[in-house]
C-alpha cells in the first residue's frame, strides 16, 4: 500500500527528530521537499535525507538507529540481493 504525502512526511519528522537526538543533522531533498515546497503534480512515496553529519557512522548504522529508537522502522529483506538495505516506516499514526 502506497503512503499518504501525510504519512511520508511524519515518518520524516519522526526520523529527523531521533537523529537530532543523536546529534546528527541532515535535511530533506527529493519528492517530499519538493510537495512541501508546493509540488503538487506527484505525492512522495519516501524519505529522502541528507545526513550534512554522520558522527562517525555509515548508511547501514544511520538506519539501524532509526530501527533502535523507534518501533515503526524495520528492515525490509530483498527477495533480490541489492547494493543496499532498506529501512522503512509503516506510517502508523505514531510514526
Amino acid at each position: 500500500m502506497t503512503p499518504t504525502p501525510k504519512q511520508v512526511r511524519k515518518a520524516a519528522r519522526t526520523a529527523i527528530n531521533i537523529f537530532n537526538e543523536h546529534g546528527i543533522n541532515c535535511c530533506l531533498f527529493g519528492s517530499l521537499a519538493c510537495h512541501i515546497y508546493g509540488m503538487r503534480n506527484r505525492d512522495p512515496e519516501d524519505v529522502d535525507l541528507i545526513i550534512l553529519n554522520n558522527r562517525g557512522n555509515d548508511a547501514e548504522s544511520l538506519k539501524q538507529i532509526l530501527v533502535d529508537e523507534d518501533d515503526n522502522f524495520f528492515w525490509v529483506i530483498h527477495k533480490i540481493r541489492a547494493p543496499h538495505t532498506k529501512c522503512c516506516g509503516t506510517g502508523s499514526p505514531g510514526v
